[in-house]
């Protein structure tokens, strides 16, 4: 539990049927709080509208009140609408792996989310517990649920965008669940383009940046991708708003991929899932929970997998076809030549000792023929290994 921190309630303060225990944590957007309910004696966690850049508490009273000017105030506004806007949606949802929201409460000129407590830990707090990073079988099963109820928060209509080793919430018994939305923040970046941009810098896609691209399913799936490299390499991701400038000027994607950081200590498959997740571009990228799942699972083609592997056996293969087409051509030629040769032998042979002249020259030609075509084509059966050329120099480039 964290200590107390200004702009918080304090220990004590009532909210409805509710007493504040403790802090629980906080950040640019909202404090949330451990409390207790003192009509069942359970334990809540509350979460509170507080915008720290453009409101405060008045010590006094406790409310929350917005800066002064016209800009803070319609500001502070539009984001206490999309904070219950969310809440609401969120109550909708009964999902293992999903924060479970009980109700919302409207108070001190701001507002505030109630939702089950469940003993355990962030994920951030369990890697530092464990080297920094997870192991493939830990990977998939924290990874594999998150994604389905991602998807059913999608399906909904719904967007997390805030997705992170701190937004993952492990219970005691090890099952993850999502916490902490943040398209209501996203909504207030929005609202005042040329501002303070709140959002997790190294987990955002670059469309969560003020007019950098459409959101959707796939800007959760980048946040997600982001997640697992952290996971597998121990470290935050590069900012998306770096590497699209460094794509910008032609310069390299200061990322190492995802292939390299974690070659040898994962399977391929993952690796290429995660390079694939965080495409820069939203077009390149899983269009949606679902899809990243299945390609985690193997069920479809990771689109330019290939280019991770030597492309020669591409090559090969090429070659062999071409070189089965060329045999079945040369093939269809010395049939009808030979069928020919053998036409004239026959009657040559049985029916006319004193066959023209010309007519011998004719069947002597065409035999001839026959044996060229057969000649030119017991190469090309080998056709296929001709390949070889390529092998010998490694991948084609």
């Amino acid at each position: 539990m964290s200590a107390y921190h200004e702009n918080a309630l304090r220990p004590g303060a009532r909210l409805a049927e509710y007493t504040i225990e403790s802090v629980l944590g906080r950040g640019g957007f909202s404090v949330t709080y451990l409390a207790r309910d003192t009509a069942l004696g359970a334990y809540v966690a509350i979460k509170e509208y507080m915008p720290q850049d453009i409101a405060a508490r008045d010590s006094g009273t406790a409310s929350v009140i917005p800066q002064t000017s016209e800009e803070a105030i319609r500001h502070y506004h539009w984001g206490l609408k999309n904070f219950v806007k969310e809440a609401r949606a969120l109550a909708r949802f009964k999902h293992p792996n999903i924060v479970r929201v009980l109700r919302f409460i409207e108070a001190n000129g701001t507002a505030y989310t109630v939702m089950e407590y469940e003993r355990g830990q962030t994920l951030a707090q369990y890697l530092k517990g464990r080297g920094e990073r997870l192991d493939e079988a830990n990977l998939y099963r924290i990874v594999m649920p998150i994604l389905n109820g991602l998807h059913a928060v999608h399906e909904a209509g719904m967007l997390h965008l805030d997705i992170k080793p701190e937004n993952i919430y492990l219970r005691e018994d090890g099952t993850p669940m999502l916490i902490d939305f943040g398209s209501a923040r996203q909504a207030l970046t929005e609202s005042r383009p040329t501002g303070r941009v709140t959002l997790t810098h190294g987990y955002a896609p670059i469309e969560q940046y003020p007019g950098k691209g459409t959101l959707g399913p796939w800007s959760d799936v980048y946040a997600l991708g982001a997640t697992m490299y952290r996971c597998i390499t121990g470290k935050r991701p590069e900012d998306a708003l770096a590497r699209y400038r460094a794509m910008l000027d032609y310069k390299t994607d200061p990322l190492l991929p995802a292939v390299k950081a974690g070659a040898g200590r994962y399977p391929a498959l993952v690796l290429q899932c995660i390079d694939r997740a965080m495409q820069i571009h939203a077009k390149d990228r899983p269009r949606s929970a679902r899809a990243l799942q299945d390609h985690l699972l193997g069920r479809v083609r990771i689109p330019g997998r290939s280019e991770t592997r030597n492309v020669a056996p591409a090559v090969r293969a090429r070659a062999g076809r071409r070189a089965r087409q060329r045999f079945r051509r040369a093939m269809s030629r010395l049939i009808r030549t030979t069928a020919v040769a053998a036409l004239l032998a026959a009657l040559a042979w049985f029916g006319w000792p004193h066959l023209p002249k010309d007519w011998r020259r004719l069947a002597t030609g065409l035999v001839e023929q026959a044996a060229a075509v057969i000649a030119s084509v017991r190469p090309t059966q080998t056709g296929p290994a001709a390949g070889g050329d390529v092998s010998k120099g490694g991948s084609a480039r």
